[in-house]
């Protein structure tokens, strides 16, 4: 088992060797803190970094703009550029996996000033797998874009290789 203590919303690995007043931790990359004082920090054991819970956290907190957006229309923030980590950590699969499950990945555009975008790889696209009614929605409801608008542009862009709205 291991140590876990939550520092700045989000969960590090305490190494256990060190004192709590003056602690080393190493976050979900493996990059190494030092001289941490614990003292009053959430802490919690676990088998693994999956079995952590993540809400509240740069990981998985709808406060942010951007993250993924299930099938059902259900947000799931996190950080921006993030998403990788949140696959793995809250869902349990890749991004890949998310996106091949019809996920949106919402997310900011570098190139435009970060203008928040959303993205659903048209490659899996099928009678089976197009944006949903509700995830229509919530981008219709919560980013401002028009059905219509949304529609035809996953109709245009259903040959290439992803539809970015």
């Amino acid at each position: 088992m291991k140590q876990f203590v939550k520092i700045n919303n989000m969960w590090k690995e305490y190494d256990g060797k060190t004192s709590i007043s003056n602690a080393k931790v190493r976050n979900y990359n493996g990059k190494l803190e030092i001289n941490l004082n614990l003292k009053e920090k959430e802490m919690l054991i676990a088998e693994k970094w999956e079995d952590l819970n993540w809400e509240d956290t740069e990981i998985f907190d709808k406060s942010y703009k951007t993250g993924w957006l299930s099938r059902e229309g259900i947000f799931y923030g996190c950080k921006s550029q993030l998403h990788w980590m949140q696959a793995i950590l809250v869902h349990k699969k890749t991004d890949f996996d998310l996106e091949k499950e019809g996920f949106i990945k919402i997310t900011l555009s570098e190139l435009e000033y970060k203008r928040t975008k959303a993205i659903f790889p048209a490659k899996f696209l099928n009678k089976k797998l197009s944006p949903t009614i509700a995830q229509i929605e919530y981008l219709e409801n919560q980013m401002g874009i028009d059905y219509k608008e949304v529609f035809d542009y996953f109709q245009e862009k259903i040959e290439e290789d992803e539809c970015i709205l």
